[in-house]
């Protein structure tokens, strides 16, 4: 992943322009880039405006399948918070949420990998280039559900 958000132009007739390729894109085009783990920054074109929050929001308004991801009483607290002193401590806690999330989606990554011995050396000493016996995978199995419960208790 790349440090540096890709910088997307909009401009008045709509259009979006991914400055890193120079080229048109569209939403889904904007999506998949997102979706290759790369930060995106929008903004209007002409003035600099950034516009990133309300172009991601359509990105998602735009796709059935996201928009199913967002449950409706999310949806009905955000409306109500708008405008109210309740606004900034929600914004925070959708953060803070946002930031404990991706941490356990890391923490499952990582788990993952060590009991499957993706990604580097095999926490049990699997012989190189050789897969693990079925009963070596179900112990890997068995850890990984053990540790999950207890994650979610």
């Amino acid at each position: 992943m790349a440090d540096e958000p890709v910088l997307i132009k909009k401009y008045g007739n709509r259009r979006l322009y991914d400055t890193s390729n120079s080229r048109y894109i569209s939403l889904e085009q904007l999506a998949d880039i997102i979706k290759q783990g790369r930060r995106v920054r929008v903004v209007e074109s002409p003035g600099g405006r950034d516009i990133t929050r309300q172009v991601l929001a359509q990105v998602i308004l735009e796709s059935q399948a996201r928009l199913e991801l967002l449950p409706v009483e999310l949806l009905h607290l955000v409306i109500r918070a708008q405008g109210t002193l309740e606004q900034a401590p929600l914004a925070a806690f959708l953060e803070a949420a946002t930031g404990r999330f991706l941490e356990a989606g890391a923490t499952w990554a990582r788990q993952f990998a060590e009991l499957f011995g993706i990604g580097g050396a095999s926490p049990v000493g699997d012989t190189e280039g050789q897969p693990p016996a079925d009963d070596e995978l179900r112990r890997r199995l068995e850890r990984l559900v053990d540790s999950l419960s207890r994650w979610s208790h």
